[in-house]
């Protein structure tokens, strides 16, 4: 949906921001960026809360309702920017260019936004945009535009995470997401790490079949 109906005046537009991936040994990381129209409320059978806490089933049903009906943007970080920076100050540029690509995407917007990121963190705000920006602990499940961006980003980077299963079918990525399950880390012990593995996460970091 290009244009959803919504007011830029008033107490002024709220983008929630979520990443997913921070913790795998391998893959990128996925930052996304989303807002809800003024006064839009989701359907009875569309359930939205922490991506973690829905089944692959219900993640999908809001991903499409979401993509299709609220405001939203995505940037991936890949696994040379994670090694480089580190995955910390790696999530907040991811976050940083996903709200770039959110006000680009969508310029009609303008006046006041409060920027609203899951966590910690904050990020700096663009030197021409108004409004602020703060953190909510817990926010994928206490502010909605926080948990429909936590949804984007997990249905994004599992998608990614299968596709690379395609290029590197003997890692599992499609089960395991690049986490460090039992299955995974014997993986790489055996293999070695791939190349889009985080050479900068333990175990992987201690391996030297590079």
């Amino acid at each position: 949906m290009d244009n959803p109906s919504l007011s830029s005046k008033g107490a002024g537009l709220i983008i929630g921001i979520d990443e997913a991936g921070r913790g795998p040994l391998a893959g990128p990381l996925v930052c996304a960026s989303v807002a809800l129209p003024e006064g839009f409320d989701f359907p009875e059978d569309i359930k939205i809360t922490d991506s973690k806490r829905l089944n692959n089933s219900q993640r999908l049903r809001a991903f499409r309702y979401i993509v299709e009906n609220v405001y939203w943007a995505v940037e991936i970080v890949d696994v040379y920017t994670i090694d480089r920076l580190n995955i910390r100050r790696a999530t907040l540029l991811g976050m940083s260019r996903s709200l770039d690509r959110f006000l680009e995407k969508y310029k009609q917007l303008d006046d006041w936004f409060e920027v609203l990121i899951d966590g910690k963190d904050s990020i700096d705000l663009p030197s021409d945009l108004s409004g602020c920006c703060q953190s909510v602990v817990k926010g994928d499940i206490l502010v909605p535009e926080i948990s429909c961006a936590s949804i984007l980003a997990k249905v994004v980077r599992d998608g990614i995470m299968r596709g690379l299963d395609v290029l590197y079918p003997e890692y599992g990525f499609s089960r395991h997401k690049g986490y460090a399950t039992a299955e995974h880390i014997r993986i790489i012990n055996r293999l070695g790490p791939s190349r889009v593995h985080r050479r900068s996460y333990e175990p992987v970091s201690q391996i030297t079949l590079w």
